[in-house]
């Protein structure tokens, strides 16, 4: 047989169905850290935990892209998503005060 596989089951395409089943629930807690991460960046008081929860939701994005098979999109993402709007927003934050 041409390619070297083995009908055994033992070849790439069964190892990649049997860790289907991992990657899909890997993904679901990805999106389900975003979702969770999302809400407390809305509904918490303090903006310092807003923000932090906000960054947290991109870097879980920036990870559910490296799954995903795109890694440019991926460190764009945790460069500017997670880490440079993050930086921002503290400091906009710690220049104006938590003051309401």
């Amino acid at each position: 047989r041409a390619g070297g596989g083995t009908l055994s089951g033992e070849g790439p395409v069964a190892r990649r169905m049997e860790s289907d089943g991992m990657v899909e629930i890997l993904m679901i807690l990805l999106c389900a850290g975003i979702l969770i991460s999302g809400i407390l960046a809305v509904r918490l008081d303090s903006l310092v935990g807003a923000v932090v929860s906000a960054g947290l939701a991109s870097l879980f994005a920036a990870v559910t892209y490296v799954i995903l098979a795109a890694p440019d999109v991926a460190m764009t993402e945790a460069s500017i998503g997670s880490g440079l709007s993050t930086a921002i927003f503290l400091y906009a934050v710690r220049r104006t005060g938590e003051d309401d």
